[in-house]
């Protein structure tokens, strides 16, 4: 790693560093004098400049005349003082306010017109000027004015996320309320749910501070929560190559205020990097303010290096070598009449489950057939079954069920309960109409415990065989805003039913969710790797805790 390279990741890490300060900054500000104060100091002490200025325009002049908040070099903020009175001079914070853009003179040499100020800033040792709007309203009423002494210090991304981050601090605290107080038990409990899903899951505050990390995440990485929180582990987590661009498509992300996704490579424990897509999603207070990110990430490695492949290999061959040694990467040989979980070299393990297509549309199984039919596939792609009695011909045979709901005459929810009693250890993909794949659908088929769902959209042939690929890997396809409101279901009904004093252990919050999702005592205890005799200790327990006599009452009081 070069000189060069080193030093331009020392300053993202103090970029970061201070971000994380404006964050409590904005959380903790009075007003928003002192807020800017607290800016420009943090700005200066973190290292990343000398010299930090904010102050408000004077709406006859159309310019900054005067600082209100600054910190730094107070020698050359006095000159300052002096030429931002006078009508002829033009400052960077000036130009911000004329256009409402950032202003950035990297070498201030460049720069005659800049005289007034410009040998000053070059006498001490500043070459560089960065002067950022403020923004109320869509128009720019102020500007945070910096100063430091390297053109090369930073590049366009750094900028871009440092304007980024004031803008979603100021909005913070323009907008604070007194925060309504939490239970410390209910919080707990929602912790432990999250603890239990597969997915990694950040929750982030509306200041963007990371608040909590669920078991999945540290256990991937190794590190312990306190770590990732006050985000010294960050850098070790993130690959370098990814650092700044994740930060900066975070920041332009948590800025607009709606649902996003970016793409990361994460440090694994044993060093090695797999790429993560995570979806960040907001979630809303009853006045539609934001008040945390849950933000949800999948372990895309396979997809990443089939597109590698792909772009590698000859465009003529690709079609059918590439889905093959992809599969077996993941899978290996399997024996299809087994279906006991087997593990691979570095990998989540795998299910040998054999395919079955469930339809009575004979055009629909060919289209869906037609995308499972790469090598690795065919010897597991079993025979349709044209209707409910021909999938359950072969009992005690747990299959991936690729359901049709275009074609089934009846609800996919109960067909996929009664087809896991039949055969535990089943795995069920639905296949949505568009025209029924609305969020309440979803919720429904997730409920009864279906694991993965895809709409029949333009792009659902791409995306089938990597659904099945993430079933396989005992990994749910399913979109992440139906996840945080099965999450949220289950917070609210331990809010309004777990009895005083009482908590869930993680082992029961698991089998409460499982249980959620109408699984049977033998279909739990399937899925936890506990005899059945356990699980029906753990689901009893979780009944009398939330005062059910039995799971009937249970599903009846929170999904009717």
């Amino acid at each position: 790693m070069s000189p060069g390279h080193r030093s331009s990741h020392e300053e993202l890490t103090k970029i970061r560093r201070a971000i994380a300060e404006f964050a409590d900054a904005a959380s903790d500000a009075v007003d928003e004098q002192r807020l800017f104060h607290s800016i420009c100091d943090i700005s200066v002490r973190a290292g990343l400049f000398q010299l930090a200025w904010f102050g408000y325009a004077d709406e006859s002049a159309r310019k900054i005349v005067e600082p209100i908040a600054y910190a730094g070099d107070q020698e050359l903020l006095q000159h300052l003082k002096i030429v931002l009175g006078q009508t002829d001079y033009e400052d960077p914070s000036s130009v911000v306010i004329r256009t409402g853009e950032v202003c950035w003179i990297k070498d201030l040499r460049d720069h005659p017109t800049l005289a007034p100020i410009r040998s000053a800033a070059l006498h001490r040792g500043y070459t560089s000027v960065l002067s950022i709007p403020m923004m109320w309203d869509g128009w720019p009423r102020g500007a945070l004015t910096l100063y430091y002494g390297d053109p090369d210090r930073f590049g366009e991304a750094a900028v871009r996320i440092l304007k980024e981050q004031l803008g979603i601090q100021q909005a913070v605290f323009r907008r604070t309320r007194p925060p309504r107080p939490r239970s410390e038990e209910h919080e707990s409990e929602l912790r432990k749910l999250l603890d239990v899903l597969p997915q990694h899951v950040v929750l982030i505050a509306a200041n963007t501070r990371v608040v909590y990390v669920n078991r999945a995440q540290l256990e991937y990485h190794g590190y312990a929560l306190e770590d990732v929180l006050s985000r010294t582990a960050v850098p070790k987590i993130v690959h370098p190559d990814d650092l700044e661009r994740v930060i900066l498509e975070c920041a332009i992300g948590y800025s607009k205020g709606v649902a996003f996704e970016y793409e990361i490579r994460l440090r694994r424990k044993d060093g090695q990097y797999r790429w993560f897509l995570f979806h960040a999603t907001p979630l809303r207070d009853e006045q539609g303010d934001i008040i945390r990110w849950c933000s949800t990430g999948t372990d895309i490695e396979d997809r990443k290096q089939a597109e590698e492949r792909i772009r590698k290999e000859n465009p003529a061959l690709r079609e059918e070598t590439d889905r093959a040694s992809i599969f077996q990467e993941i899978v290996g040989n399997v024996d299809l009449e087994s279906s006991q979980p087997f593990a691979t070299t570095g990998r989540k393990a795998q299910t040998a489950l054999a395919l079955q297509v469930v339809s009575s549309h004979l055009l629909g199984v060919l289209d869906i057939e037609s995308a499972l039919s790469i090598p690795a596939f065919a010897d597991r792609l079993l025979p349709h079954a044209a209707s409910e009695a021909d999938a359950l011909k072969h009992p005690n045979f747990p299959r991936l069920f690729l359901l049709d709901g275009c074609s089934l005459p009846f609800p996919l929810g109960p067909l996929s309960g009664r087809l896991r009693a039949n055969s535990p250890g089943s795995k069920f993909l639905a296949l949505l109409d568009p025209d029924r794949s609305g969020e309440a659908e979803m919720i429904g088929l997730f409920h009864w415990g279906i694991d993965g769902m895809l709409v029949l959209d333009k792009k659902w042939k791409t995306e089938l065989a990597q659904a099945a690929f993430a079933l396989l890997g005992n990994r749910l396809w399913v979109p992440a805003e139906i996840l945080l409101a099965f999450v949220k279901q289950v917070k609210i009904l331990l809010e309004t039913q777990l009895l005083p004093q009482e908590s869930l252990t993680a082992r029961e919050s698991q089998a409460l969710q499982l249980l959620f999702r109408r699984l049977t005592n033998k279909e739990i205890a399937y899925e936890l790797k506990i005899s059945e005799r356990t699980a029906k200790f753990h689901v009893s327990n979780v009944l009398n805790k939330l005062g059910f006599e039995n799971r009937r009452d249970l599903l009846h009081n929170t999904l009717g």
